[in-house]
């Protein structure tokens, strides 16, 4: 799943809390919300975690890739949504 809800998370001159720089989806204000809280509790980062994506939640090869979030949002507005670019 490329570590979306894990390991990368980024926060954006204003306080915004983003899972990725290259999509404008805020999770939350920092200045409104502690990082903690956030990042534990908030429902779009626990269905990150979860890694049920369409299409990747019962692939073979989803610990290996689990899809490209971004370009699932850049192309259906959502980043559960399947990988545009799977070849599967």
């Amino acid at each position: 799943h490329g570590g979306w809800g894990f390991g990368a998370i980024v926060v954006d001159p204003y306080g915004n809390l983003k899972p990725s720089s290259r999509i404008d989806l805020n999770i939350g204000n920092l200045l409104a919300t502690p990082m903690k809280e956030l990042f534990l509790n908030h429902p779009i980062m626990k269905k990150l975690r979860d890694g049920k994506f369409e299409k990747c939640q019962d692939c073979d090869f989803r610990s290996m890739c689990g899809g490209n979030r971004n370009a699932a949002f850049a192309y259906y507005n959502n980043i559960f949504a399947k990988d545009p670019g799977c070849w599967i």
